[in-house]
């Protein structure tokens, strides 16, 4: 039986929805003042027209769960890749803050893995 990770989700499809990414830059905007993250965030809004013909969109045919999920599990890749490579031992001796916020990660991850449709969980 395949991970749920490793689950394909469908192409998006178009819809008259509103433009996901111009909701968390306004979000962002609103809680954190703007600047350099919300380009990024108009950024990768354009990265993904290009890659999926589509911005992201709610109901566009996929599961945003599954999506979330996935991409949290390499958030946590990376964010561990980069912990390990900061540390002069080369092993668990990152900085607290950094160690709390995997923590943080990690936990977001059961999170969310609770909440995929149970066809989906292991």
């Amino acid at each position: 039986m395949a991970s749920s990770a490793s689950k394909q989700e469908p192409a998006p499809v178009p819809s008259e929805q509103p433009h996901i990414a111009d909701m968390v830059r306004n979000d962002v905007g609103m809680f954190l003042g703007g600047g350099a993250i919300c380009r990024d965030i108009m950024a990768r809004k354009e990265e993904g027209i290009k890659k999926y013909g589509v911005p992201l969109q709610p109901f566009n045919g996929r599961c945003a769960t599954m999506d979330l999920y996935q991409e949290l599990l390499d958030a946590a890749n990376y964010m561990r890749q980069k912990m390990y490579e900061d540390s002069n031992e080369h092993s668990w001796s990152a900085p607290k803050d950094w160690l709390e916020n995997y923590q943080k990660l990690l936990n977001l991850i059961q999170f969310v893995h609770s909440k995929l449709p149970v066809e989906n969980r292991w």
